[in-house]
């Protein structure tokens, strides 16, 4: 039943999930990622329901009397924030070659969201090596001027707006966020990279300015950026081809 499908793959996103809080953990800190999980407090190898997050909210009592693992809120969050987005995945591609590579990219932007959140770094070991496997991934769902095209365009105009940021502030962006819209562009191709990389600056520039009416953050105070990008990719993502045919239909074209 296609029922039972869409619920192992929301599992999946659940297990997916604590993969990527490891990934987030550990990459800023190039530590290995192959190596077993332990607990931050006394070092003990944590099981395999240990380590997902979700499962050890309604386990704690299992293993309170060994060690008390500390509450780990962004842990459960990104679990269930990725299980949310494999399910929407789900429902707009079904079993398909495009599940697998929206999939793929979704969880990427995860890892940027949380690690730019906490650490302001947009890492090459992730950003790199993702870009090449988009780019191919593109290249084979629609074609590979898609691919190329839409990494230019990502890649122009952050540069473009990296060089303006920096003659007025000083600082603003850093050169990774300009490495993100690459990937960006490689992974949902033209035309939809417009659309993902416009919702990502809307949704900075609100939630900066937000935070600036109330006086969360100064002026000229650092904002990670990469999470509001993070953010318009997964729209752009899930629904970028809507959007772009939506645009074409107002004003009489077929997309």
């Amino acid at each position: 039943m296609p029922s039972v499908w869409a619920i192992g793959y929301v599992l999946l996103g659940l297990l997916l999930g604590s993969v990527l809080n490891l990934m987030a953990d550990r990459m800023p800190l190039n530590q290995p990622l192959l190596a077993r999980p332990r607990c931050p407090t006394c070092g003990r190898v944590l099981s395999i329901l240990e380590s997902c997050a979700w499962l050890r909210l309604g386990t704690r009592r299992f293993h309170a009397h060994r060690c008390a693992l500390p509450e780990e809120n962004r842990h459960v969050l990104v679990e269930v924030a990725t299980a949310g987005l494999f399910l929407v995945a789900w429902m707009r591609f079904g079993p398909s070659w495009s599940l697998l590579a929206a999939s793929f990219v979704l969880c990427v932007l995860v890892v940027v969201f949380v690690v730019d959140l906490e650490h302001r770094l947009v890492l090459d070991r992730l950003i790199l090596p993702a870009s090449v496997v988009a780019l191919l991934s593109t290249a084979i769902q629609h074609d590979p001027w898609s691919a190329v095209i839409g990494g230019l365009v990502g890649l122009v105009l952050f540069g473009i707006f990296f060089g303006l940021t920096f003659l007025v502030y000083h600082q603003g962006l850093g050169f990774g966020d300009v490495k993100l819209a690459l990937f960006i562009g490689l992974a949902v191709g033209w035309p939809i990279v417009l659309p993902s990389l416009a919702i990502g600056i809307f949704l900075g520039g609100v939630i900066s300015l937000g935070l600036l009416l109330l006086r969360l953050v100064r002026r000229h105070s650092y904002v990670p950026y990469a999470p509001f990008l993070a953010m318009g990719a997964m729209v752009g993502v899930l629904y970028g081809s809507d959007i772009v045919r939506a645009y074409l239909s107002m004003y009489g074209w077929q997309g």
